[in-house]
Parts: C-alpha cells; sequence; structure tokens
C-alpha cells in the first residue's frame, strides 16, 4: 500500500505581505475586467487570462476500472459528463486568426463529489515562479497598463518602467533547470496542431485527504493537421469532423522532495501515476462558443468539491483573482453561470 502525504491547509499559507500584495492584485483584476471590453474591442466583458475561446464542447469521461481506491472514493461513477473550452492564453482577445502558441483546455466534469469539478489546463507542464510577490507585481503592473493604455496611451507610456521592472524581476525567477528544459521542448513543439499537445493543470488538487498533479493527454491526434491553418480555424475544424479523445492522467504525491507542493518550476519525479479514464468528444458536438451562456461559463477550480480543491500558495493566490474576474465580468455581463 502506497503511503500518500495527507493534504494540510500550512501549503496555502500566505505572509502579511503577500496578502496585501494579493489585496491590490483583486483591484487591478477588477478594474482590468471592467476595461476589458475596450481592451479586446469587443461587446462583452472578458476573462482577465484566457481570454480568445476557439471552441466549446460537449462529451463523456469513460472512468477506467482499475483505478485505486484515493481516486475511487471521489470518482465512484463508470461515467461523467463533460464541457471542454479550448482557448488561447492571451489576457486579450487578438483579431488576428493566428496567435501565439500559448493554448489552454478547460475541463469541466459534471456532478462529482457533488459538485462539478473544474479544472483549467495549459499547454506548459510548469508555472514561471515560486515567488507570490514576483508574480503580484509584474501581474499588477501588467492590469495597470493595459488599463490605462485602453485609456489614454500617453498616459500608459508613464506605466511602462514599472512593467519592464517587474517582467525582469519574473524573469530572473523562471532560471530553474525543470522550466530551462521544458522551455526548449515548448519551442520545438510550437508549430504543432494545438489539439495534439498534453494539458497540464497548474499547481496541485487535493484528492480526497492527499494531493495530486492532473493532465491530459492526446489519443492519436496528428501534429501535422492543418499545417499553417490558423488556429481559430483549425480547432474548430477538426471538432467537426472527428471524434477527439484525450486520456486524464493523475499523479499522486507521496514524496514532497521529488514531488514539491509549492515549487512548481519543478516537475514531479517517481510520482505514482494512473490513468483516471478516457475523455470521449463526439464529431460535430460543438457548442456556439459566441452564444452569451457559453461565452460566459465559468470553469472555476475554487468551486470543486472540498474534496477537489486547488492546493499551494499559488493556488491560493489564484483565488482571489478568480473571485475577483468572475463576480466583476458575471455583474457586467449580467450572467450568474
Amino acid at each position: 500500500m502506497r503511503n500518500f502525504i495527507k493534504y494540510n491547509p500550512k501549503f496555502n499559507a500566505l505572509s502579511e505581505r503577500e496578502r496585501r500584495a494579493l489585496a491590490k492584485a483583486a483591484v487591478s483584476t477588477r478594474a482590468f475586467v471592467k476595461s476589458s471590453q475596450n481592451i479586446s474591442k469587443v461587446n462583452y466583458a472578458t476573462r482577465d487570462a484566457h481570454a480568445k475561446t476557439y471552441a466549446t464542447t460537449l462529451g463523456i469521461l469513460e472512468i477506467n476500472d482499475d483505478i485505486p481506491v484515493e481516486l475511487r472514493d471521489i470518482f465512484d461513477q463508470k461515467e461523467y459528463e463533460v464541457m471542454v473550452r479550448f482557448s488561447n492564453a492571451n489576457v486579450m482577445i487578438s483579431k488576428s486568426k493566428k496567435n501565439v502558441p500559448a493554448y489552454g483546455l478547460s475541463l469541466k466534469i459534471k456532478d462529482v463529489a457533488a459538485n462539478d469539478a473544474n479544472f483549467p489546463m495549459a499547454n506548459f507542464p510548469l508555472f514561471p515562479t515560486n515567488e507570490p510577490i514576483a508574480f503580484l507585481d509584474f501581474f499588477n503592473s501588467l492590469n495597470t497598463f493595459l488599463v490605462t493604455k485602453a485609456d489614454n496611451f500617453l498616459v500608459a507610456v508613464m506605466d511602462i518602467p514599472a512593467l519592464l521592472i517587474n517582467s525582469l524581476k519574473l524573469t530572473a525567477d523562471t532560471l530553474s533547470r525543470d522550466l530551462l528544459i521544458e522551455a526548449m521542448k515548448y519551442v520545438r513543439r510550437r508549430k504543432n496542431f494545438p489539439l495534439s499537445m498534453n494539458f497540464y493543470g497548474i499547481g496541485c488538487y487535493r484528492i480526497g485527504n492527499h494531493m495530486m498533479k492532473i493532465n491530459v493527454e492526446p489519443v492519436n491526434i496528428p501534429v501535422d493537421f492543418a499545417a499553417g491553418e490558423a488556429q481559430t480555424d483549425s480547432i474548430p475544424e477538426y471538432l467537426k469532423e472527428h471524434e477527439t479523445s484525450f486520456k486524464v492522467v493523475v499523479q499522486l504525491c507521496e514524496n514532497l522532495h521529488k514531488q514539491p507542493i509549492n515549487n512548481l518550476q519543478k516537475k514531479w519525479r517517481n510520482a505514482p501515476t494512473y490513468e483516471l479514464g478516457t475523455i470521449h468528444l463526439p464529431a460535430g458536438n460543438l457548442l456556439n462558443s459566441d452564444a452569451p451562456e457559453i461565452e460566459n461559463l465559468n470553469f472555476n477550480p475554487f468551486e470543486n468539491s472540498e474534496k477537489l480543491q486547488p492546493v499551494g500558495k499559488i493556488q491560493t493566490i489564484r483565488r482571489e483573482i478568480y473571485k475577483a474576474s468572475i463576480e466583476t465580468r458575471n455583474q457586467l455581463n449580467k450572467s450568474d453561470l
């Protein structure tokens, strides 16, 4: 029997300085969302990240029979309905059909432990910093610059020095061995078809009384599909024409040195790894992503059951930013989704 590490709230604890910086970030997030219509030139308030939707679709998650009891206690049904949103990571909605190859896959699993389970993922396995202050300072300066720029570009020029300084501080903190290795892999696969990439949950989650990382891996999706075609066209095109499948893979924490909770720049090594199940997305099962009731959907991991809550300092920061963003966006878009 494996001796998995138990969840402890201490993993989420912030310092007083970090809490003060987080309060400022919540304010700047609300300001960004309020200005997001002008920033992205659209007629609705956008998300503060992954603002551009490529496609939203429905399917099922078929759970494997041989998963360990730690997973079976939570995922106790044979099948679950799922919703999947594919997006670009940019905070702004670019009018260009071709975007930087930073993609998101947000997974909503219906009725897990009496709640929908939400897992926002990205096509990069690590986070650029372990320092909440460095991340929050950069996040605040970026929000401030974009909000001011949307109102008056000449005034926004005064915000550029702070943005550059905080960008450099954040960049200086990214020079970890694992992160540099993954960055080189990322560059090599940047032209691959987006759906052929792995997607990784940001940070760690509870899994009952234990802790996990979660990711999805494509099943037989060609890397060269629609080569050279804009992502805005190729992703919906593939989902319309093909049944699409992803394996859902879970790693469990049993050694805090090899599988750290608060070092998101380090890959987990030698973690017990299990295939939770397979997502099946039928061909042509797309929703209208432009419809307000779809665009306004939230994939908030902090609305998960207590048994599936995000864990860690960076996750604690994200909780408040999600809250500020969603509350403001829902109010402006008059949505409670």
